[in-house]
């Protein structure tokens, strides 16, 4: 879990000083912070310094930060999301990200002085990954729901005819018959009827010609 910290509650871990060019009530929202030791950035990790934090338009509606070092050169340009506090401050604060040993403090959010409204820097997910050690849940996949993916199981009754079918077109086939010529359906009940109707007829044949036998005799 990504936990947030106030400046002024993180000096043990980053000592942060604001500069005296700090310019109350700038479009630009221009601040100057003086870290003690590296911080990290998106995509980008500064050294122990004094930078400036900006916004790079502030005619827009986009929250693009951009920062610089002490001579004024440019050395990124980061994408945020706007991130409210309950009371403004007189002075500019940065919330710091809790990071795994041996990874530079990361800059969470910046809040401009006399705002409660501040900008939430947007990490790259594997940045984030390498700097916070937690791995996000794998997304659900879309359309991947249990109706599209399970089958309902047949019935016994549905299994027994099955077994049924099979096992009459393995007697009918008998060995040597192509599959190809099996009668399916109702071909087997007419077969079968045919086949009894002819049993009986010879049986018939044979009771009769015993009783003629007899008379005879």
């Amino acid at each position: 879990m990504l936990k947030l910290f106030p400046a002024t509650f993180a000096a043990v871990a980053l000592t942060c000083a604001f500069g005296t060019s700090v310019r109350a009530a700038t479009a630009d929202h221009h601040t100057r912070f003086t870290f003690s030791q590296p911080v990290a950035l998106p995509g980008v990790t500064l050294a122990a310094g004094t930078y400036v934090f900006r916004l790079a338009d502030p005619a827009t509606d986009r929250q693009v930060v951009q920062v610089l070092d002490r001579k004024g050169q440019s050395l990124a340009l980061l994408n945020a999301i706007p991130s409210y506090r309950p009371d403004a401050s007189d002075e500019p604060s940065v919330g710091l990200m809790e990071t795994v040993p041996g990874m530079a403090t990361a800059v969470k959010t910046w809040w401009p002085q006399g705002e409660t409204m501040g900008f939430e820097f947007v990490y790259p997910q594997a940045q984030l990954m390498k700097l916070t050690g937690v791995t996000p849940a794998e997304p659900e996949r879309a359309g991947q729901t249990a109706a599209t993916t399970l089958r309902p199981a047949p019935s016994s009754a549905a299994r027994r005819v099955r077994q049924a079918a099979a096992s009459t077109q393995s007697v009918v086939a008998g060995p040597g018959l192509p599959t190809e010529s099996l009668p399916s359906g109702s071909s087997v009940a007419l077969i079968a009827l045919v086949t009894l109707l002819g049993a009986f007829t010879v049986f018939g044949g044979v009771w009769a010609l015993g009783s003629m036998h007899k008379s005879k005799a």
